[in-house]
């Protein structure tokens, strides 16, 4: 106790809830170790001795049903004995893999020696017990029954008998390893209780001694806040010398405190008369900003109404542009027909102009018969002359013959000069077609780019009409934030107004507080100073 008063407070529960503590380990680690050991023991009888019990249990019931199966086969024919044949096979494939799950499992001296008795005895079973299969299956019942009864019961005996001392090992085992962890467990009990036994004496004993070493510092600290609870900030404290321990040191804080609230509190009246003043000012400005905030809430309402007319002049200027995109539009479909058209015709043009040249062909060619005709009128002539009074009568012929020729010469020769004048006319009037199918062309792309252009000056004037609604909402927004700021300049100067009934409260308050005479002058003249 003597030595635990030159200790710091949190050395002293350190060392009390260590000395706890460290008791506390000491219960929890042996509490530890015996349920690890007990969970070994638990863990062994579940997962090993119970395991191999079960297992070797199961090949029991199997052995059994197979000796049931066998005496069956005795008595019954065709399918069912087929049956019950693979239901004997498949009973034995069954304990093949129930040992093999349990011969892993199995690894101390005596349970490999009983086990391999049981191997040993199986082994002399499967080989009987195929014997009999093989005596059923060729139809010696007799001898298959007397082979039975006689050698396959007596090895299944001697199989099963050798199973029950390997499941009486395996219970012994199971029975031993519960009785230690019984054993284990009433120890691990006892060595618990014995240790929170001593925790809880040593832990009481340390309590009383930490309680003592600190609540009687304490309650002097206590006897100190109370007076400057009540307001006697007069004081003068000498400090705590018994120590120099945390307590101590709270006493030296609450002095320094005790010192610090005297300045606090005149500091505060001071303050408190300067926030009554800033208050009174700070609502006077309020007012008149709440005035002006009134002003520019009327001027956004105007500008508003503006914005709300402009609004309506473009959405109209829209409608306009709209229209006469329509109107651009069908006059450039109506260009592109005329175009098309004109096209139509230059080609029609080209057409009679190919026409005409083959015309004037023909003309020449008939220019050419005709030549040839007067040669061959005059050639008859010339031999009709020569044939006297017999050819006369040719020579007739041949004049007329000639007469005609020299006629379709003449026709010939007036119906190219024709053809030739509407050829030239039509070459004329194809260049003209021509000129106004390129004349159209750019009547059409002219029309296109007009339909272009009042296309963006509507599209324009849709984005105009967006901006503006966006501006218009903008300015409904910032009437509406303007006159919130009405609101709040107005709440602001109410705020103000509390704010220097609550200054001349905390006067009030603060003047509660006894303060030193020699903290009582300054303060006053700080007061008339502020005022």
């Amino acid at each position: 106790m003597l030595s635990m008063k030159n200790m710091k407070v949190g050395s002293r529960m350190i060392f009390s809830f260590g000395i706890v503590i460290f008791l506390m380990l000491g219960v929890g680690f042996v509490s530890f170790q015996m349920l690890r050991l007990l969970s070994k023991d638990i863990n062994d009888i579940r997962q090993d001795f119970y395991v191999k019990v079960r297992i070797t249990s199961k090949i029991a019931q199997e052995i059994g049903n197979q000796g049931q199966l066998s005496r069956d086969m005795l008595i019954l024919h065709g399918d069912q004995l087929e049956a019950l044949a693979a239901r004997i096979s498949a009973s034995r494939d069954e304990v093949r893999r129930q040992y093999d799950l349990l011969t892993p499992m199995v690894k101390s001296g005596r349970g490999l020696e009983l086990l391999g008795a049981v191997q040993g005895a199986r082994a002399e079973y499967v080989k009987v017990l195929s014997e009999f299969l093989e005596r059923v299956k060729d139809g010696r019942a007799d001898s298959a029954k007397q082979f039975l009864n006689e050698v396959v019961r007596e090895h299944r005996v001697r199989y099963a008998s050798t199973m029950e001392d390997f499941i009486a090992y395996q219970e012994e085992l199971m029975n031993k390893a519960s009785v230690d962890a019984e054993s284990k467990a009433n120890t691990g009990v006892r060595a618990t209780l014995l240790l929170s036994a001593a925790a809880i004496t040593l832990a009481i004993y340390l309590g009383r001694a930490l309680s003592k070493s600190v609540t009687l510092p304490v309650k002097a600290a206590v006897a100190l806040a109370e007076k400057v609870a009540r307001g006697d900030l007069t004081t003068i404290m000498d400090g705590y010398s018994g120590s120099n321990d945390e307590v101590g040191q709270l006493l030296h804080a609450l002095k320094r405190m005790n010192e610090s609230l005297v300045n606090i509190v005149s500091q505060v009246r001071v303050s408190a008369n300067a926030i009554a003043i800033g208050s009174s000012e700070v609502a006077s400005g309020s007012a008149d900003l709440s005035q002006r905030t009134e002003e520019q809430a009327s001027n956004l309402e105007q500008t508003a109404a503006s914005m709300e007319q402009l609004a309506a002049a473009v959405q109209q200027n829209a409608m306009s542009s709209q229209t006469a995109r329509k109107l651009a539009s069908d006059a450039s479909a109506v260009a592109a027909d005329g175009g098309e058209i004109v096209g139509s015709v230059v080609s029609t043009m080209g057409e009679i102009a190919h026409s005409a040249r083959r015309v004037e062909e023909i003309i020449r060619v008939i220019e050419g018969i005709a030549f040839q005709t007067n040669i061959l009128s005059l050639n008859a002539a010339v031999e009709a002359a020569r044939a006297g009074d017999q050819g006369r009568s040719f020579a007739v012929v041949a004049g007329e013959v000639r007469v005609l020729a020299h006629r379709s010469a003449e026709a010939a020769k007036e119906i190219k000069s024709l053809i030739t004048d509407s050829v030239s006319r039509v070459d004329r009037g194809s260049e003209l077609v021509a000129d106004a199918g390129r004349t159209m062309d750019r009547i059409v792309e002219q029309a296109s780019n007009v339909s272009s252009l009042i296309t963006a000056i509507s599209l324009s004037s849709e984005e105009q009409k967006s901006g503006i609604s966006q501006v218009s909402d903008a300015v409904q927004q910032l009437d509406q934030v303007t006159q919130q700021n009405a609101a709040l300049v107005e709440e602001s100067a109410a705020a103000a107004d509390s704010l220097r009934i609550q200054a001349l409260r905390l006067s009030e308050a603060v003047a509660s507080f006894r303060l030193p005479s020699k903290m009582l002058a300054p303060a006053l003249g700080r007061c008339a100073h502020h005022t």
